[in-house]
């Protein structure tokens, strides 16, 4: 039997240096199966350098041996305790199941399949709006709703979009007597009892949608600014992280005070360019966040939901909304209460590590996606940033950063 890497391994390579033999070291690869990162020594990426092509595990062992001139008995016990992990992680398999995938076509030659939903913009339609690289509409025929999804999704809008070719997402919320039916391209995806649950189904529908057709971007849970002034050029700093850990306030605070918005929830990079996308959706303040952000009260709309304020960015600040760019930087926030401001530089491997953490499952895009990582890890300034809320995390960032060109009133 040979073996080979599956097909649709996701592998990189990491700049660390080499070991003083000058041996590769710095192989990284991602499982599926156990949602983990694997970190190969120099004999492990040898073996990984050589399942490139279909090989017995006599040949591979032969090859070791003489790459290493180590004891062949020694090399064989090694190496098949190696081809045992990998393949139990789904990385490595026999060139038999490897002729059963079928073939990956190239980013540049892929087409996404076209909608069964007719294109069209109507009284109840709110659009064409640009979501994370992906051209959008939604469908509201409850006054209400569509009011509240138009302030919310109004930054989105783009004009420039052509409905005729390409595909387009097309989302709705039907009313019917015991509620919403949310659909996806015409097919009712669920049934819901409020307009409140209505509203914030479809803005998850906003997020996760262009996810199953995504083929050239892999997206980050993450926030983002530019500081300095209205271009990415400036200084693109993206946030990767969690849910509470407090990235969407930090980048409101930096909003108010004159610095470009990208985005308070998702991040798609482009995997060629590395090149971070706008999503200009409205910030998102949760009750903890208004504490610290009570000012922009003025700015939010009339809420479906009374616990949450979903402020324009446009009236923050100096209104200013960043465009797409390379990044310039990846900050990872953890907010502590009581603690002081650290920014700590990163090593590729943690920052990796970090950026698999936050990103969104890249299935649809595989191995493309994942080096995209590897190499934003490898080409991108990183820290961890740990503050307490005081502000002076901000004056930090700025001081790191840039300051905005003309600070808001």
């Amino acid at each position: 039997m040979k073996l080979q890497r599956r097909p649709d391994a996701c592998w990189g390579k990491l700049s660390q240096p080499q070991n003083d033999a000058g041996e590769e070291s710095n192989v990284v690869l991602w499982s599926p199966v156990e949602r983990r990162l694997h970190i190969l020594n120099a004999t492990a990426a040898a073996v990984w350098g050589q399942l490139k092509t279909p090989t017995t595990i006599d040949d591979l062992i032969d090859a070791i041996t003489a790459r290493f001139r180590a004891r062949r008995p020694i090399v064989a016990r090694d190496v098949k305790v190696l081809l045992e992990r990998l393949q139990t992680a789904e990385l490595v398999c026999s060139s038999d199941v490897a002729a059963q995938f079928p073939p990956v076509a190239p980013i540049a030659d892929y087409e996404r399949p076209a909608d069964r939903y007719p294109n069209h913009v109507g009284p109840t339609t709110i659009g064409p709006l640009c979501v994370l690289g992906c051209p959008m509409l939604i469908d509201a025929d409850d006054r209400t709703l569509f009011q509240s999804l138009s302030s919310i999704l109004a930054p989105l809008r783009d004009q420039t979009i052509d409905l005729t070719t390409g595909s387009v997402i097309h989302l709705a919320a039907r009313s019917t007597d015991a509620g919403f039916d949310i659909e996806r391209n015409g097919t009712r995806m669920m049934a819901v009892p409020s307009r409140e649950f209505a509203l914030r189904s479809l803005l998850a529908e906003v997020n996760a949608a262009p996810l199953a057709v995504q083929r050239s971007n892999v997206v980050l849970h993450a926030a983002g600014a530019a500081f300095g002034g209205s271009h990415a050029d400036d200084s693109l700093v993206v946030f990767p992280g969690v849910s509470d850990s407090g990235k969407s306030t930090l980048v409101a605070q930096l909003i108010t005070r004159g610095h470009s918005y990208l985005t308070d929830e998702a991040v798609a990079i482009d995997v060629n360019s590395l090149e971070a996308q706008t999503f200009h959706k409205a910030i998102c303040v949760e009750p903890m966040g208004q504490t610290v952000l009570g000012e922009l009260d003025y700015a939010a709309s009339q809420p479906l939901i009374s616990s949450t304020w979903d402020v324009d960015p446009r009236r923050v600040g100096l209104g200013r909304l960043a465009g797409a760019g390379r990044v310039s930087a990846l900050v990872f926030p953890t907010y502590l209460p009581g603690e002081d401001t650290q920014l700590t530089p990163l090593e590729p491997l943690e920052t990796l590590q970090r950026l698999i953490a936050n990103a969104f499952d890249f299935g649809t895009v595989g191995q493309p996606a994942f080096a995209a990582l590897v190499r934003l890890a490898n080409t991108t300034r990183a820290y961890s940033l740990v503050h307490g809320g005081d502000g002076s995390q901000l004056t930090v960032l700025e001081n790191m950063f840039g300051r905005p060109l003309t600070h808001a009133a």
